[in-house]
C-alpha cells in the first residue's frame, strides 16, 4: 500500500505508516526546516511546500492520504485568538479535505487537537459530502507511557496517574524558564493505525479472489 504525506512535519505519520508495511509517495510540509529533516529520511520521496497550492494528478494517486492540519486555532493551548475552523492556519483543513476528494484514496487519515467538538464533526461532515464514510478514534498521543505500563497491568500491578502542584514544595507557581510543547505525531500510534488498514485491505482481497 501507499500514502500521501499533508502536513508532514518531521514524519510522525510516515515513520508510523512505514512500520505498518506501507510506501510514501509524497509529502507536503512548509517548513524549510521540517523538510531538511524529511529529505535526510526520505530523500527519494518528492516533497512540496505548499498544500495551498499542492495540485495531485493521477501520477501521485495512493491508497491512503494522511495529515494533521495546524492545530493552533482550535487548540485549547491557545488562550488569545482561538478562531476555530475560521483561522487562517487550523483552516488549512479545507486544503486537506481537497486533496481527498481530488484523489479519492481508499483510506484517509486526520489527526488533531483533543477539542473534538471544534473540528471533528466539520470534517465528518464534510467527509460525508464526499462520500467518505468515517470513524472517529480517541487514542492516546503519548504511547510509549500506554505500552510502558501494559506490562505492568498484566500482572495485576496499578499505577495511578496523579498531577504534581509545584507549589506543594515550595516552587513558585509562576517562573520565568523556558517552556515547549511537542508537535510531533507519535509513530506507535500511526503505525497501530496502519496494521489496522493494512489488515482490513487484506481480507478484503482475500473476500474478493475468494468470490
Amino acid at each position: 500500500m501507499t500514502f500521501g504525506s499533508l502536513f508532514a512535519g518531521i514524519g510522525g505519520f510516515d515513520l508510523g505508516l512505514e512500520r505498518a508495511g506501507m510506501e510514501c509517495r509524497w509529502q507536503v510540509e512548509a517548513d524549510e526546516m521540517s523538510r531538511s529533516v524529511l529529505a535526510t529520511h526520505w530523500p527519494n520521496v518528492p516533497r512540496f511546500p505548499d498544500v495551498s497550492t499542492f495540485r495531485p494528478g493521477a501520477e501521485l494517486g495512493v491508497d491512503v492520504v494522511c495529515g494533521g492540519f495546524p492545530c493552533q486555532d482550535i487548540s485549547s493551548a491557545n488562550v488569545v485568538s482561538r478562531v476555530g475552523l475560521d483561522g487562517a492556519r487550523s483552516g488549512l483543513v479545507r486544503e486537506q479535505l481537497r486533496v481527498i476528494d481530488a484523489l479519492r484514496p481508499r483510506w484517509a487519515i486526520f489527526e488533531n487537537s483533543a477539542e473534538w467538538p471544534s473540528w471533528v464533526p466539520y470534517v465528518r461532515g464534510r467527509l460525508a459530502r464526499i462520500r467518505f464514510a468515517s470513524v472517529p478514534l480517541e487514542l492516546c498521543a503519548i504511547y510509549e507511557e500506554v505500552a510502558r505500563l501494559r506490562p505492568f497491568s498484566r500482572r495485576d500491578w496499578r499505577q495511578d496517574l496523579a498531577r504534581f502542584v509545584g507549589e506543594d514544595d515550595g516552587v513558585p507557581g509562576r517562573m520565568e524558564r523556558l517552556q515547549a510543547l511537542g508537535r510531533s505525531v507519535a509513530p506507535q500510534v500511526v503505525e497501530w493505525i496502519g496494521r489496522r488498514i493494512v489488515k482490513a485491505e487484506n481480507r478484503a482481497r482475500a473476500q474478493r479472489s475468494g468470490e
